[in-house]
């Protein structure tokens, strides 16, 4: 594992001497709120020219790094309390908003599951606060089936007409 690691960390490294990132460096750069409920989706958003510029998914959970000169427990509560999913809907819009106008995005996206009941509330705090503090226009739709094949194609056909109209705003 180590060794994995060790040759990530090389790769990095050269790539970023030698000026090479990861995707076109004209995608246009969108936040996420909220995890999609299909993760093809995010893969859709670099195919169609979009990328990932801002987010508050789980995995930001584990960001924060462990003080190791605290007591063990105390750096580990002290890393979970700067979650991104913690607080208010109105508070993990706004941190996103932050992080968002950081990275440049030129909108938002919001995605919910369908008929997932969080969702419907959730989703209408998070695209007031996201529309009030971004520059740019907020999607929002509900994924009816992670991974079936069934409405995903509307959901992909708003998101191809999204990222295509935020690519004129620059």
């Amino acid at each position: 594992c180590v060794d994995v690691l060790a040759d990530v960390d090389r790769t990095v490294r050269r790539r970023a001497r030698a000026g090479v990132g990861f995707g076109d460096r004209d995608a246009v750069p969108v936040a996420w709120a909220t995890p999609p409920p299909d993760p093809v989706l995010l893969d859709r958003l670099e195919d169609l020219g979009g990328r990932l510029a801002a987010t508050e998914f789980l995995v930001d959970q584990s960001r924060a790094r462990l003080d190791l000169d605290r007591p063990p427990l105390e750096a580990l509560a002290d890393s979970f309390l700067q979650g991104s999913l913690l607080g208010s809907s109105r508070q993990r819009a706004r941190r996103l908003c932050d992080e968002a106008r950081s990275h440049g995005a030129r909108g938002a996206v919001i995605s919910g599951l369908f008929s997932s009941s969080h969702c419907v509330s959730e989703t209408r705090i998070l695209r007031e606060e996201l529309s009030a503090g971004l520059d740019g226009p907020v999607l929002t739709f509900d994924v009816p089936s992670p991974g079936g094949r069934g409405l995903r194609n509307p959901v992909e056909n708003r998101l191809a007409a999204y990222v295509e109209a935020l690519s004129g705003r620059r």
